[in-house]
């Protein structure tokens, strides 16, 4: 059986206000070694010239189906494409970003290694705006693995993103949509939903995404506003939905990620003098908290942070507060 036997590749693309990019992001698509494709666009209401670029690629390939919507957000965008979808497996791709020549074959043939690979998660670059290689993500985790120890390594250097990863469709149940009241975190919380059927996973350390690093978007708001605050709850929903996983490590990862985001949020919070909201995340993430003190061993940083911590709680004045409190809003990696 040659590789383009094995089955459609469903790849979903939603679209909104990214008219500077798609054109790169379809190209790379279209490029694919593997051509068994079904390419859905979902133009989510983009206000720019996206509507009328994603019409004209269409016309230039019968696999490209276009689907217009009032703005809706990226998740019922990716709900919608998923009702059409006919693929025997899915590929989520952002349409700012870009994909390898080569990416889909790749995860394909890797897919159909095994009857039991339901899943197969690969390395990816981070890119300028511009375009410009960052740096390379291979993480050192390989091989195939059993459901728990490959959904560990979304919490690890395989990201709890969509876009590195191909799944079969068996596992995209009717019951399980993204959640659309989630701004940030609805793609990790459908994940850890869908891979409960999984038998194994496969990861490859090969980077074959091109993942754009972009100023705006939701995940680099560092403001107290709904979008940042769905991310606690995100990882919240997370939690409840990991536990069915029966996996003391995982629960225990997702509580560190919980304190992780929230640890940011609360500053944010102490420094708009926003000290309720503070007070109700503190508590919240008070048992990764604990879990994080006890695996990470930067004795000096642990110190700061547990100091910069007391100080918020009492209300020490924030001009003091920031001398020790160093800068390190940064996302999860």
């Amino acid at each position: 059986m040659g590789c383009q036997d094995y089955g459609k590749v469903s790849v979903i693309i939603p679209v909104y206000k990214v008219e500077k990019y798609v054109d790169d992001c379809i190209k790379s698509v279209l490029r694919q070694t593997y051509s068994n494709l079904e390419i859905i666009i979902v133009d989510d209401g983009s206000p720019d010239k996206c509507p009328m670029i994603c019409d004209k690629w269409k016309e230039s390939d019968e696999r490209i189906k276009v689907i217009h919507q009032n703005n809706s957000g990226v998740s019922i965008a990716r709900n919608t494409a998923i009702e059409h979808m006919t693929g025997d497996y899915v590929v989520f791709v952002d349409s700012d970003d870009w994909i390898a020549d080569n990416m889909i074959e790749v995860l394909v043939n890797e897919i159909e290694q095994s009857k039991e690979i339901d899943a197969v998660f690969c390395g990816y670059f981070d890119v300028s705006e511009d375009g410009k290689i960052l740096r390379s993500i291979e993480p050192q985790k390989i091989g195939v693995l059993s459901r728990n120890e490959g959904v560990e390594a979304i919490f690890e250097s395989y990201a709890t993103v969509l876009w590195n990863k191909i799944f079969k469709s068996r596992l995209l149940k009717k019951d399980i949509q993204f959640d659309s009241n989630l701004k940030i975190g609805e793609d990790e919380l459908w994940m850890v939903e869908i891979l409960k059927e999984a038998k194994r996973i496969s990861l490859i350390n090969e980077p074959l995404y091109y993942y754009r690093r972009r100023l705006e978007g939701a995940s680099n708001d560092y403001k107290i506003n709904e979008k940042r605050l769905s991310e606690i709850t995100a990882q919240k929903k997370v939690l409840e939905s990991i536990e069915e996983y029966d996996s003391p490590t995982l629960i225990d990862m997702v509580q560190m990620r919980l304190y992780y985001c929230g640890y940011k949020i609360m500053r944010l919070a102490y420094y708009e003098d926003q000290y309720n909201l503070f007070l109700k995340i503190d508590k919240d993430i008070d048992i990764g908290r604990n879990i994080w003190y006890k695996t990470h061993n930067n004795f000096l940083g642990n110190c700061r942070r547990k100091l910069v911590e007391s100080m918020m709680r009492i209300r020490i004045p924030k001009g003091l507060v920031k001398i020790f409190d160093k800068n390190d809003m940064i996302e999860w990696e």
